[in-house]
């Protein structure tokens, strides 16, 4: 698949373009249609895959286009855009015609509160821009106690913190770096068809080139790369995702630098990943010992924990990468994955000597402890819900499951597998059933996601034959 240069993408010989393209997205509810999929049960970030169950048919032809990158024929094309509209779309390297002669967009276009983010989809993009899972959940955790005015958001991506902040306008003036220059080029392109003339995006190492930055800012963000990573994985080596064995390597070098061009009274918030044991992250007493070193102090807020088979599951589903991330885990001598939230701010020496760190745990789930309290009922009566998301209905008969599923009701009526906790007794279900869970994090998913119990049966219903 063709790769493309963003960098050559110039707003001035494209804005008109750009600007019939917003026209028409306002005119057919776009951000409107695009956040009505994902209320219905589709994740933030990745696209919404579903038809919506209420809208212009209009609407959800754009969304197929620029939301999922569905290949529209010249018919459907025609149905939203004129031909001129279309030829110039292509002329601008917006859109692409295949051999096939059908359409596709080379960016999402993903709305986030009153902007437009142009963001191109991974198969046309090396080195990619990246927005991750971690992304809106970072967003909702951004805390300041003074209107910050000079913001710096480091490793910065599409610009998604920054267009994601509250504090929007040209009183403002908010500063993106990051190393990849399709990310830059990009996140540039955003802020011109947004009209948000106080961003900007640079091209730039942090570990390296923050000692050249002669302001100093109010907040300073960050979603860095962050993640733990193991060899011989898709993730080894991508300069948006892999954060070294520990998942601190890139910020291990980037903490010395943040007090120098950190207002007294701002702060600096990242997201962090760590590895650790059912107590806690390993990461914490580095941290403590980095706060010590530069003047710092402030919290780390741990929001999500989850055993080390179940983040296996996640990264290794998919590409088969799961013993290779299990091998990895049971190497650093882990059995948890935590997901932190970490807030500093310089030491006020007239405030005396107050505690460096705080840790503060702020679970949604926690799967080392028993489920909340629930019924053997409703149990049963909602398992085969998230049972589809564990079995490949397309290789499985109506017989084959509902075989399958009594075996399940079966074992699951027992009182006390409640007592147990998620993950001990995901690891049980895995060995008692292996023709329904191929390891243990896909059964410690099946009974965190039962147990917590957020079931929608209409989803079920289409799912399911």
């Amino acid at each position: 698949m063709r790769t493309f240069n963003f960098q050559d993408y110039d707003y001035n010989t494209i804005k008109g373009i750009l600007h019939n393209l917003k026209r028409l997205l306002w005119k057919w509810e776009y951000t409107a249609g695009y956040y009505q999929r994902l209320a219905e049960g589709f994740s933030f970030i990745h696209a919404p895959r579903k038809k919506l169950p209420h809208a212009n048919p209009l609407t959800e032809i754009l969304l197929s286009f620029f939301a999922d990158n569905r290949a529209l024929n010249i018919l459907e094309m025609k149905q939203i855009f004129s031909e001129e509209m279309i030829e110039k779309l292509e002329q601008a390297q917006l859109i692409i015609r295949t051999a096939k002669e059908e359409y596709l967009s080379i960016f999402r276009i993903f709305p986030l509160n009153q902007y437009l983010l142009l963001v191109p989809f991974r198969r046309y993009c090396e080195p990619q821009v990246y927005i991750g899972a971690e992304s809106p959940v970072f967003q909702k955790y951004i805390r300041v106690i003074t209107h910050p005015k000079n913001i710096l958001d480091l490793a910065t991506g599409s610009g998604f913190q920054l267009f994601g902040l509250p504090w929007q306008g040209p009183s403002h003036s908010m500063l993106g770096i990051d190393l990849n220059p399709n990310a830059v080029a990009v996140a540039t392109l955003s802020a011109q068809w947004n009209n948000c003339d106080w961003m900007t995006f640079k091209e730039g190492d942090i570990t390296k080139d923050l000692t050249n930055i002669n302001e100093k800012f109010d907040l300073i963000t960050g979603h860095l790369p962050i993640l733990p990573t193991a060899d011989d994985t898709r993730y080894k080596n991508t300069i948006h995702n892999d954060g070294g064995t520990d998942g601190f390597t890139v910020i291990r070098k980037v903490f010395p630098v943040i007090p120098e061009i950190l207002k007294p009274q701002g702060t600096f918030q990242l997201i962090l990943i760590s590895l650790g044991d059912e107590k806690q992250p390993s990461l914490l007493s580095e941290i403590k010992t980095l706060f010590e070193n530069n003047n710092l102090q402030g919290r780390v807020i741990a929001i999500k924990k989850i055993p080390v088979e179940l983040d296996s599951y996640y990264r290794g589903k998919k590409y088969e990468e799961y013993n290779n991330w299990m091998k990895f885990y049971k190497t650093q001598k882990k059995t948890y994955w935590y997901r932190l939230i970490l807030r500093a701010e310089k030491v006020n020496q007239k405030k005396g000597n107050e505690k460096r760190l705080t840790y503060i745990e702020l679970y949604r789930t926690d799967f080392s402890k028993p489920p909340a309290p629930i019924s053997l009922e409703k149990l049963h009566r909602e398992m085969n819900h998230y049972l589809t998301d564990t079995i490949i209905l397309s290789k499985t008969s109506k017989e084959k499951f509902d075989d399958l599923s009594n075996k399940l009701r079966a074992e699951i009526i027992q009182l006390e597998n409640l007592r147990k906790s998620i993950t001990n007794y995901g690891k049980e279900l895995a060995e008692k059933l292996p023709e329904i869970f191929p390891n243990s994090g896909s059964a410690i998913r099946f009974w965190g996601q039962l147990t917590a119990s957020k079931w929608q049966p209409k989803y079920l219903e289409r799912k399911l034959w």
